[in-house]
């Protein structure tokens, strides 16, 4: 076992590596991977593990026309909204609260602003 750890043949990853990577991924259609899978069906729905949304802090915000936005969070994963966000133009500094919707898409919400929807671009 020691060898193959040292081949790099094998990887030994603990529970928070492993929570962690799964919610850099929130928003990637990711074929099943049941390493990453493991603990999220240990817990019940709606539990911390289960990653039906994120809250995170936006870096950065970007026009890209239309009253659409693409949003590059701290961890560095960005967003973009599908539809026009009504409301004060996001900022840098301020929470995103994204959630999973219906038939695969997401929803974001910043503070009081009516929640729009998004999708996952890098």
């Amino acid at each position: 076992m020691e060898q193959a750890i040292g081949n790099g043949e094998v990887v030994i990853l603990d529970k928070g590596a492993v929570k962690e990577t799964r919610k850099s991924l929130f928003g990637f259609s990711l074929p099943r991977l049941p390493f990453l899978e493991r603990g999220a069906k240990e817990q019940g729905p709606g539990e911390e593990d289960g990653f039906d949304q994120i809250e995170a802090t936006i870096a950065s915000v970007r026009s890209i026309g239309y009253g659409k936005w693409e949003i590059t969070l701290e961890n560095g994963a960005k967003w973009s909204t599908t539809e026009a966000f009504r409301g004060p133009d996001p900022r840098a500094g301020k929470t995103l609260t994204i959630r999973r919707a219906a038939l695969g898409s997401y929803i974001a919400k910043i503070g009081a602003a009516r929640a729009v929807r998004v999708k996952r671009v890098e």
